[in-house]
């Protein structure tokens, strides 16, 4: 496939340098917009988690309903154990939402590198304009 060229320099194909930017570009604006772990509060260490893996599914991985701004520690426990986070969010936002959400997990998307790439950019303007 032509879009999956390799890079001699970096070793990574178009695909993984446009889902790189991409996730940069989604963590910042997340970040940025809101700098304080919705869990705890803490403004320490805040990261750009994902309510469910970025890796189950390319139409939630950078949705922005899906990223929520963690402290490292509670990054960390997510990964392992997923349900306080989910309960967090279901009081903040509704069980009728959070399953609407889990729903879209399961359909399935495929983008092409250039899509990525403007999802990056669409974040990076957000977060220019914040």
């Amino acid at each position: 496939m032509a879009e999956d060229k390799m890079d001699a320099k970096t070793q990574k194909t178009e695909r993984q340098r446009a889902r790189d930017y991409a996730d940069a570009m989604s963590s910042l604006y997340i970040r940025k917009k809101d700098p304080v772990c919705f869990q705890c509060g803490s403004t320490r260490n805040v990261q750009c988690g994902h309510l469910f893996p970025r890796g189950l599914s390319l139409r939630l991985r950078w949705d922005e309903r899906n990223l929520w701004s963690q402290c490292a520690y509670h990054n960390n426990i997510h990964e392992m154990n997923s349900k306080p986070m989910e309960a967090m969010v279901e009081i903040l936002k509704g069980k009728e939402w959070l399953e609407s959400l889990r729903a879209e997990m399961n359909e399935f998307t495929d983008l092409t590198n250039e899509e990525i790439r403007e999802i990056g950019r669409k974040y990076k303007r957000m977060s220019e304009e914040l």
